[in-house]
């Protein structure tokens, strides 16, 4: 059995060879709370910001065990 940490290693590993990129970032408690009200039941807020950025969802699927 592997730990939590074992589990997020290899997926940071696999996200950063499928090409993504980690960006950690402050936003102002105003924008936090557009994100918020923009948010589908079903995302996380990096996929909100996503789609609203980008016009579209783009794919995560990312390969590998």
């Amino acid at each position: 059995m592997t730990t939590n940490a074992e589990r997020v290693k290899r997926h940071k590993g696999r996200m950063k060879e499928a090409g993504f990129r980690r960006l950690d970032v402050w936003v102002s408690p105003e924008l936090f709370t557009l994100i918020q009200q923009e948010c589908k039941p079903w995302e996380c807020y990096a996929r909100t910001v996503e789609r609203l950025l980008m016009g579209r969802r783009p794919s995560r699927r990312v390969t590998g065990k």
